[in-house]
């Protein structure tokens, strides 16, 4: 694979292969033709099958003083009636959630061409005067919110997350789509022990299509899916990368 001409100083990048621990479902995630991974969602009603797919390593991690950046091209599912669609790429780290860490990526419901990135971390007991939970607001996190993608469900896109480690008082995490930043959360939103619980180990990396939950049903205040949801709808990744820059290194 090429290097992403967007990255900055990628001839100080290097690149890590992920390998798959497997697929959950007999009819879960599979290969087509074209060795892209497929994962399609079957069924009708309020029984479904789908699948989820995890690497075996969970040691992807931005270094100390330095970037890590995981990058997947992804088709989202296109069904004619999408609700209860919920395609996600992510991250999760080892240990108690969401002490330590999940970083979502890519999250659509519903099929509304929409993407959405979140940094889920902190505790669970804090109480917030909004009614949510701990620094980091959940169990919404940190969030961009949907926003809308036109065209996004029709083809291949690029969906990247960077961690940056490079400055320790100004520790941050972006995320881009097609190599545009859409969204940020920056150290100081959070205190410094929250993020280095957070974000100072590796994670795993996760593709997922779910049927129905708590995202879908809160954006349609409804249960989804319905009668009419449609069946076969596909969820396709092309490639995942991941990337990491430690100071004084070249290509």
């Amino acid at each position: 694979m090429l290097w992403p001409s967007w990255l900055p100083g990628r001839s100080q990048w290097r690149c890590h292969r992920p390998q798959p621990r497997g697929r959950d479902r007999p009819t879960g995630p599979v290969l087509d033709g074209y060795r892209n991974l497929d994962i399609t969602a079957l069924g009708h009603g309020q029984s479904w099958t789908s699948g989820r797919i995890q690497t075996t390593s969970s040691d992807f991690g931005a270094p100390a003083g330095g970037e890590m950046a995981v990058t997947a091209s992804i088709r989202q599912p296109d069904p004619a009636v999408g609700l209860g669609y919920w395609p996600a790429f992510w991250m999760l780290g080892p240990g108690n959630w969401p002490g330590t860490g999940e970083i979502d990526i890519l999250e659509d419901v519903n099929a509304l061409n929409m993407q959405s990135g979140t940094f889920h971390c902190g505790n669970l007991t804090q109480g917030n005067p909004d009614g949510t939970l701990g620094p980091c607001h959940e169990f919404t996190g940190i969030s961009s919110g949907l926003l809308t993608c036109p065209g996004f469900q029709t083809g291949f896109h690029t969906y990247t997350v960077i961690a940056d480690r490079t400055d320790p008082a100004a520790e941050e995490i972006r995320w881009y789509i097609d190599g545009r930043q859409f969204f940020q959360v920056n150290e100081d939103q959070v205190d410094q022990a929250t993020l280095t619980t957070a974000v100072h180990h590796g994670y795993s990396i996760i593709f997922d299509l779910a049927i129905g939950g708590g995202f879908p049903d809160g954006v349609c205040q409804c249960t989804a899916p319905s009668d009419q949801t449609t069946s076969g709808g596909t969820m396709t990744v092309r490639y995942v990368s991941v990337y990491d820059r430690v100071p004084g290194t070249t290509g």
